[in-house]
């Protein structure tokens, strides 16, 4: 099975989350991954758990721009540019931002 394009896992920044001293830029407690198909926003949204700040790590395989937010349009700003080469990215979010991405 080839892997997906775009991958993208729900997660939170390092740490305890309750300590501004004990955060690390580190995945902890994945909440969920999908692999969203180009222009569609995922089905999920970020989690919310009390307090702990909540990013996306998207893996990509090809070059995009990605969008985040309640409702995500990656055809237009603001958007990230995201090149394979750099990948994986962290990208900090709100609870409940979804994702949507379309080929750079």
């Amino acid at each position: 099975m080839a892997l997906p394009s775009v991958h993208i896992i729900c997660g939170f920044a390092g740490g305890d989350g309750n300590q501004p001293t004990s955060k690390q830029a580190l995945l902890r407690l994945p909440q969920w991954s999908e692999e969203p198909a180009a222009g569609v926003p995922t089905t999920n949204g970020a989690a919310d758990n009390g307090g702990m700040k909540p990013i996306l790590r998207i893996t990509n395989t090809v070059d995009i721009f990605l969008s985040v937010g309640k409702v995500p349009n990656a055809g237009a700003s603001p958007r990230f540019a995201l090149r394979a080469s750099d990948a994986p990215h962290d990208i900090y979010v709100e609870p409940g931002d979804k994702a949507a991405w379309v080929a750079a």
